[in-house]
């Protein structure tokens, strides 16, 4: 295994939550695909290294990974919501100064 690899292993166990991309590789000081090859390459020697959209984790049985991956979903959801606010939000305050405009006019 390489010092890489290593690295890569220690930050993953010493998680409780996905660690973004961005801060593994400043973690381990090397550049995404050089982050992403060694991953890859620790999968095929059996680790059990799972990523999705928030993050990559390391799991320590089917349902760890499982529980994991209902988490990123709930925080999909979760996000999904709070831009359908924004989104109700911004159209609601766009018809209220269009209503102010026609008023003062």
């Amino acid at each position: 295994m390489t010092p890489r690899q290593q690295s890569i292993i220690a930050e993953l166990r010493c998680r409780t939550e996905p660690i973004q991309a961005r801060e593994l590789e400043r973690l381990v000081g090397c550049h995404r695909r050089r982050v992403q090859d060694a991953i890859a390459e620790l999968q095929q020697m059996g680790y059990k290294i799972l990523s999705s959209s928030a993050g990559y984790w390391l799991a320590r049985g089917d349902e760890d990974a499982k529980a994991c991956r209902e988490a990123s979903q709930t925080r999909m959801r979760h996000a999904i919501e709070e831009l359908r606010d924004a989104k109700r939000f911004a159209r609601w305050a766009f018809e209220l100064e269009s209503r102010q405009l026609s008023l003062t006019q």
